[in-house]
């Protein structure tokens, strides 16, 4: 809606309907008619428009939805994921129309032929499923971000997220990249960038990338500055060899608040079988409540209140306080 100047009259107004997403359960080109299953809450729901006149889109070229190509309302197969752009008086005005998308891990590559082998679930929940897949001759194939790849670039035990054609007999696109692993800073080697992290199976030592994005407290920051006990979070490659982003913060520690000094910015806390323990508290420390992370003032924070503290990744202060029954 547009007003006037004097903001006393409306100039011109524009209405338009919402957009609705979902599989397509049923075409009907007879009766001009497309069916198509949406959540709603935690249940899917069929429902059928009228889309008469309205143009159909299929992007099919190798996941690149700007080379979209036009097709008729009998074209689109069951299954695929189909856009509709309503009017307002809920008739489709336009439909886009895409293959379904899932991730998975991949445990055998034929790349003579073009497939791959895929261990998946369609939910959460849902059993492992294994399915071989052809790859489209113009797919896109991207591995640790780098586009240009081929299948047979792919290693078993690869995570990837795979894209099909609208009528699910190829894969457009592939994105593939390794797992995290988490864990604590046991040992840095600064001339090799390497990295020994421990979990509670045992240790594993990984390379990292020149270029690997480092963040540390939340702040970016450099390889070397990573301190031996931090908590880490690190992005692998692919081949499982390198670390490609590593994230790091300290251990939590659980109590029950047995002082607070908001003047001197520490807080001492009962630590179940070891005792009171007082830790520094960072200036720009965040006080929030366990319900919706709602900020609440150091000064606020009263004793006997059982806490959750997060510590900085070189474990000399807080960064972050949660108040539980908050």
């Amino acid at each position: 809606m547009r007003l006037s100047a004097d903001r006393k009259a409306v100039e011109s107004i524009f209405a338009e309907g919402p957009t609705v997403k979902g599989t397509i359960k049923a075409v009907d080109p007879t009766a001009n008619t497309i069916t198509v299953a949406v959540n709603e809450g935690k249940q899917l729901v069929d429902k059928t428009f009228d889309a008469k006149s309205a143009p159909v889109v299929i992007a099919d070229a190798g996941g690149d939805k700007s080379k979209a190509s036009e097709h008729k309302l009998a074209d689109l197969p069951v299954g695929a994921i189909a856009t509709l752009r309503l009017s307002p008086a809920l008739h489709v005005v336009s439909i886009s129309a895409e293959g379904p998308s899932f991730a998975g891990t991949v445990k055998q590559v034929d790349a003579t032929a073009r497939r791959f082998t895929l261990t998946f679930s369609v939910a959460k929940g849902e059993p492992v499923q294994e399915r071989e897949f052809a790859l489209a001759a113009d797919a896109r194939v991207a591995i640790d971000g780098g586009t240009g790849r081929t299948v047979s670039e792919l290693p078993p035990g690869a995570l990837v997220k795979i894209q099909l054609s609208a009528d699910q007999k190829s894969v457009r696109s592939i994105d593939a990249e390794g797992p995290t692993v988490q864990g604590v800073v046991t040992a840095l080697d600064s001339e090799r960038f390497g990295i020994t992290i421990a979990d509670k199976v045992g240790e594993k030592s990984f390379l990292v990338a020149r270029d690997a994005q480092i963040t540390i407290d939340g702040k970016e920051n450099e390889f070397a500055l990573l301190p031996a006990g931090a908590v880490v979070r690190a992005r692998l490659s692919v081949d499982q060899t390198t670390a490609r982003s590593i994230s790091a913060e300290g251990p939590s520690v659980k109590g029950k608040a047995t002082a607070v000094d908001p003047t001197n910015y520490s807080i001492t806390v009962y630590v179940n079988k070891e005792g009171d323990k007082t830790f520094d508290i960072a200036r720009e420390a965040k006080v929030v409540t366990e319900i919706y992370s709602l900020p609440i003032k150091l000064a606020e924070l009263k004793p006997e209140k059982e806490v959750n503290l997060l510590l900085t990744a070189d474990r000399k202060s807080v960064m972050r306080i949660t108040v539980f029954g908050e």
